[in-house]
């Protein structure tokens, strides 16, 4: 069975390897400099394996929305900014 990640507007299609794999090797170029390679690469691959799932599948293929590339609304985008300016002590375990 292949497990769809992305519908593109246009009818493309990416499966949920194509989409992790893509993924995992994107997290590891940014983890390298900070010797986290691996674990970027680790965390990567798993961030959407719900997506190998059956119920998934199936609401993609019934729930439009689905379909769509996410959006973040400008206020969550605002409070992301802020994280590298915020005291050491509550970003940094």
């Amino acid at each position: 069975m292949t497990y769809l990640a992305h519908i593109a507007g246009d009818g493309r299609k990416q499966t949920a390897a194509e989409h992790l794999n893509g993924t995992a090797e994107r997290c590891a170029l940014f983890a390298a400099p900070f010797g986290a390679e691996e674990l970027g690469r680790l965390a990567g691959l798993s961030h959407d394996l719900g997506k190998y799932s059956m119920e998934f599948g199936v609401w993609g293929s019934l729930w439009p929305p689905l379909r769509r590339r996410g959006t973040m609304a400008a206020s969550r985008t605002e409070a992301l900014r802020e994280i590298p300016r915020m005291p050491e002590p509550f970003w940094d375990g």
